[in-house]
């Protein structure tokens, strides 16, 4: 009996160590990369646009991408953007002349 529930109590342990490092993974990577990419983005404001549907990488990506064209765009703008244009976008490179039209237009 006290095998049982060892093996019972060390599966959920394993289960455990392995949710809290996927949502480790899938909050600090996109942080981290914005960061580096010298667009800083909040943790909340990552766990928002999960709670979207909004993938924070490509958000991510397309801000640098923006950034070091020298465009003004914000995070918010970019999303915003993503999210009026969802079907249109399958790579940050789509969401980038999608945010480069808008600005020029205004």
């Amino acid at each position: 009996m006290n095998e049982i529930m060892l093996v019972i109590v060390l599966a959920m342990m394993v289960i455990l160590i392995s949710l809290i490092f996927a949502i480790f993974v899938a909050l600090i990577v996109p942080w981290l990369r914005a960061h580096l990419h010298g667009s800083p983005v909040s943790l909340p404001h990552i766990v928002a646009m999960r709670l979207r549907g909004t993938p924070p990488t490509l958000i991510i990506e397309a801000h640098a991408t923006l950034k070091r064209a020298g465009m003004s765009a914000t995070v918010v703008d970019v999303e915003k953007n993503y999210l009026d244009n969802k079907r249109r976008i399958l790579t940050s490179q789509d969401l980038v002349s999608l945010v480069k039209q808008k600005e020029n237009v205004d």
